[in-house]
């Protein structure tokens, strides 16, 4: 079986990467809240400290929040778990590749730049 064009179109993908008790990380989701009812992209929300996540916890553990911008290609079902592991994924049992340039907002961002940012990366894709 092949996949399809369609399967294979690329979707913006947004991801907050977060912890417990973050007041930042909890005013990035209110603008990521805000910036999703006028956009359209697939949203997971990450926390660094879980023990799944020691990658994410290197990468940005005192860094938090992060938003990462890129687009997405959705593989179909995944045959194992995928290894992005997250709080709300609205493709379960679905491989996510990341595509393209990674764009990213640390610490303190509104929602003109990451609207910003998603033009960046649709136009690109």
């Amino acid at each position: 079986m092949r996949a399809t064009p369609r399967l294979l179109q690329p979707k913006t993908l947004l991801i907050l990467f977060t912890r417990e008790n973050c007041s930042l990380c909890h005013k990035a989701s209110s603008v990521i809240l805000e910036v999703s009812k006028k956009r359209s992209f697939d949203y997971h929300q990450v926390d660094v400290m879980a023990s799944d996540q020691q990658q994410w916890k290197l990468l940005y553990e005192f860094d938090t929040p992060v938003v990462r911008i890129s687009f997405a290609l959705f593989l179909g079902a995944a045959k194992s778990r995928p290894k992005l592991h997250v709080q709300r994924n609205t493709h379960k049992n679905t491989e996510i590749k990341e595509g393209g340039k990674i764009r990213k907002l640390m610490h303190r961002f509104d929602e003109r730049q990451v609207e910003e940012l998603i033009d960046e990366t649709e136009a690109h894709s």
